[in-house]
């Protein structure tokens, strides 16, 4: 039962601290990581161009 006013039910409070945050913070986690490998991606590229000549890409075989 709802307390007036109350925003989520005792039940709804743990759902949330159990399983809905976690999962948040785990999806806003695995985003961050493709944000820094995104970034650092484009750094790469970017001192590729600014090389003279060079190969094709800037991939490391």
């Amino acid at each position: 039962m709802r307390i007036h006013g109350a925003p989520f039910s005792p039940t709804e409070r743990r759902f949330l601290q159990l399983v809905a945050l976690p999962l948040l913070e785990q999806l806003l986690d695995r985003l961050q990581l493709i944000r820094v490998s995104q970034e650092q991606e484009q750094e790469q590229w970017d001192r590729f161009r600014q090389r003279p000549g060079g190969a094709s890409s800037p991939c490391v075989t």
